[in-house]
């Protein structure tokens, strides 16, 4: 009479692989990784904007304006965001912004206006409206700024 065959050993248990061993702390990482992409593109186009020559050459023409600096105090800084858009197109271009603007003793928005021909930028409108008091500063003409009464609400 024959013997039955002797059983097979059991198999010894499947390994994980790298992707289920790390499955716990990779998809976090992902998600982490991806909101820190976004966060970084979000602060390049926001330098990029901050160094465009429509914004600089705004922000330089708001804080050597005497009469800005006696409403403001000095020195007179941009804060971290801004709204407004600017067109380009080759060496002509429109800006509309709003550049929020601080001194050591007020703050304020300035509402700026500029078009760009042969590479040069003109500025229409450079308007800064304090917080605290809606005074109007208008420094549209670099000659000649005005301090206008506080807006009627």
């Amino acid at each position: 009479m024959q013997t039955p065959p002797l059983p097979l050993p059991p198999r010894p248990p499947r390994q994980k692989d790298w992707f289920d061993r790390n499955l716990l702390w990779l998809i976090p990482a992902i998600i982490l990784f991806g909101i820190l992409a976004l966060c970084g593109f979000g602060f390049m186009l926001l330098g990029l904007f901050k160094s465009s020559d429509a914004y600089q050459g705004a922000l330089t023409r708001i804080q050597t304006s005497p009469t800005a600096i006696e409403a403001l105090g000095s020195p007179i800084t941009d804060n971290l965001l801004f709204t407004g858009s600017i067109h380009l197109n080759n060496s002509a271009g429109h800006a509309d912004l709003q550049i929020g603007v601080k001194g050591n003793r007020s703050k304020g928005t300035a509402y700026v206006i500029a078009d760009r021909s042969r590479g040069q930028w003109h500025f229409t409108q450079i308007i800064v409206v304090l917080h605290d008091s809606d005074q109007r500063i208008d420094l549209s003409d670099p000659e000649k700024p005005k301090l206008d009464q506080p807006l009627e609400r």
